[in-house]
């Protein structure tokens, strides 16, 4: 079959915030999943702190993730029991705290934490369920954090806060996020335009949008 990424060389800075930005197809969420090691590249090599990530045990190698994939993966039980999953020793003041990140306090009733979500998130919409799951992520407190569309379905005020909130929370960690939108892009430090499995374009926000005859330009154009 046809290769999902070709020609495609990156390198992340600790610490980096990057937004993927591509149409659907591009290969956004292939380049997220070979970074978590969903599957392993046919050719070349993905590498964390200089180290072949196939050279790290499973377990270490979750550590240093964060993952909010598609679709996004809840249980049965309350939003307590779901955050916790984050880690055994979390307490209610951190999980209430980036629930507010998400703004997703105000949404589910009087005790938040307490809310049954039923099977798989059932009584969530799906813009609740991918905003508990990066509530999830974000408690996890990972080196690195890689995020498939986190804020879909939001509408922009409230996609700008949560990101906002996302990335000063998350002040020493390297976040890449994929979206579909242009709209929090100069929020971050860096932004990769996919097309058909290429990196067409990169570059910090500021320098693209002023960049005669940029992808970014038409993307905002849209």
């Amino acid at each position: 079959g046809e290769a999902a990424l070709t020609d495609f060389s990156l390198t992340v800075e600790p610490g980096e915030k990057i937004l993927v930005l591509g149409h659907t197809g591009s290969g956004k969420s292939t380049l997220i999943a070979l970074l978590a090691r969903f599957y392993d590249a046919d050719q070349g090599m993905v590498t964390l702190g200089g180290k072949p990530v196939q050279d790290y045990s499973e377990s270490v190698l979750r550590s240093q993730l964060s993952v909010l994939s598609q679709p996004v993966q809840l249980f049965s039980g309350s939003v307590r029991d779901n955050l916790r999953l984050a880690g055994e020793a979390l307490d209610d003041n951190a999980m209430l705290a980036a629930l507010n990140a998400v703004r997703l306090d105000q949404e589910l009733g009087e005790a938040p934490l307490d809310y049954a979500i039923g099977e798989s998130g059932s009584r969530l919409s799906g813009g609740q369920r991918k905003r508990l799951a990066l509530a999830r992520a974000m408690l996890r407190a990972a080196p690195v954090l890689l995020l498939d569309e986190p804020t879909e379905g939001l509408d922009q005020a409230t996609e700008a806060q949560v990101v906002k909130n996302l990335l000063r929370q998350s002040a020493g960690q390297t976040v890449l996020m994929i979206s579909h939108h242009l709209q929090t892009a100069p929020l971050f430090d860096r932004v990769l335009i996919l097309d058909r499995g290429r990196l067409v374009e990169q570059g910090a926000p500021d320098q693209l949008a002023q960049q005669a005859g940029s992808r970014y330009q038409e993307l905002m154009a849209v």
